[in-house]
């Protein structure tokens, strides 16, 4: 399985993409990011704080991938707040389903994974 690690950072598609998403606690902004396919499915403002090995502390310490036709985020930060490895993140979406957003192009995912990074940094006080 390929993956993009620029670490950070099924298609349904909305009648209107630039429609506000509710509850925007699963989103890092009240606006759909563009590219976005499909919103995330973590709750955004419960998230473990952890000690980063790059420095800081991390919530969402996240990646994307390639699975089908859709561009995954997915966090490195469990929810027990253990980092993981990218194969250990992979494999829980694929156990879990859960994720941080899908979107339509590798480039999309990784400019959201950066949006969320700084959302959450602002949220958190993080590093």
């Amino acid at each position: 399985m390929d993956f993009v690690i620029p670490v950070f950072a099924a298609r349904q598609y909305l009648p209107n993409p630039n429609a506000d998403i509710e509850p925007p606690q699963f989103v890092a902004t009240k606006r759909r990011p563009f590219g976005m396919v499909e919103k995330g499915n973590i709750n955004l403002r419960d998230r473990p704080r952890v000690w980063n090995p790059e420095g800081g502390y991390s919530s969402v310490y996240s990646m994307s991938f390639q699975f089908g036709d859709d561009h995954i985020v997915v966090p490195l930060v469990t929810d027990a707040g253990k980092i993981e490895s990218p194969d250990e993140a992979i494999d829980r979406f694929a156990l879990t389903g859960r994720h941080l957003g899908k979107f339509s192009t590798a480039r999309a995912a990784e400019a959201y994974a950066d949006l969320l990074h700084k959302q959450q940094e602002e949220m958190f006080g993080g590093k």
